[in-house]
């Protein structure tokens, strides 16, 4: 299983059950990922990279200005080039959504 998502959904469903109290999903959500902060960088990296192919898998049908946008986002998130990003994030999202 590689769905975050669902991981912590599985952890918190557990956690309620063993305990008989509520969870807060917040926290569970918020040691799942500083678990994943604390991983290898080569395991994380991977683990983007099925993310990526899955999310390709799911969204192949986009037409390419959808998929100009979604390659501009990444950048934008990467934090490299965020202002050139941002700047044809407007470019191409004014185009879409015309």
């Amino acid at each position: 299983m590689s769905n975050p998502n669902q991981i912590i959904e599985n952890k918190t469903v557990l956690l309620e059950y063993l305990t008989s109290s509520n969870i807060n999903k917040e926290e569970v959500k918020e040691n799942v990922l500083e678990e994943f902060k604390n991983q290898d960088k080569d395991i994380r990296v991977l683990a983007y990279r099925v993310l990526l192919e899955k999310f390709n898998d799911k969204y192949a049908d986009l037409n390419s200005n959808q998929k100009k946008e979604i390659k501009i986002i990444s950048i934008i998130n990467s934090k490299k080039g965020s202002q050139l990003a941002a700047f044809f994030c407007n470019k191409y999202c004014n185009k879409t959504t015309s």
